[in-house]
């Protein structure tokens, strides 16, 4: 009983924090929100291992699936790539997995795009600056580093 109790408050903490992170990306607060995003895609790892533990897999696909996309909403597109992986071979059904493999792809697909893409820039407002005008075109994936 005390198990139980112990991963309903982590379920519910997680879940926080996700609407946490949502609301925080939302204002434009895009470090605070992928720190909450962190958080709350550890303890969906957290809780898929003990679902595992529990021999309850599908429920441990569903907490990797959603720590995937807390890591990619987070920018951390590899870790989101390999709990996608793990999701996949743990799953039994198909229609799951097919859209587990669509969001792989997409983060792949982003992570392949933005590699070795780094610009200069300033972010004001949630927006990122160039500080080359024309450098960068609508719709277009890159990575700004410190200067």
């Amino acid at each position: 009983m005390e198990n139980q109790n112990h991963d309903r408050n982590l379920a519910q903490k997680k879940s926080l924090l996700i609407i946490q992170a949502q609301f925080q990306q939302a204002l434009g607060q895009h470090g605070e929100a992928a720190r909450l995003f962190l958080e709350a895609a550890l303890l969906e790892e957290k809780l898929a291992r003990q679902f595992r533990q529990a021999d309850q897999n599908e429920d441990a696909v569903l907490s990797l699936f959603s720590a995937a996309s807390c890591y990619k909403n987070a920018g951390q597109l590899a870790q989101a790539i390999a709990l996608a992986d793990e999701a996949i071979a743990l799953s039994v059904s198909e229609i799951f997995t097919k859209e587990i493999r669509q969001f792989r792809n997409e983060c792949e697909l982003t992570l392949t795009t933005t590699r070795g893409r780094n610009l200069r820039g300033v972010v004001r407002n949630g927006a990122v600056h160039p500080f080359e005008p024309g450098v960068l075109a609508e719709g277009q994936f890159v990575t700004i580093t410190a200067a």
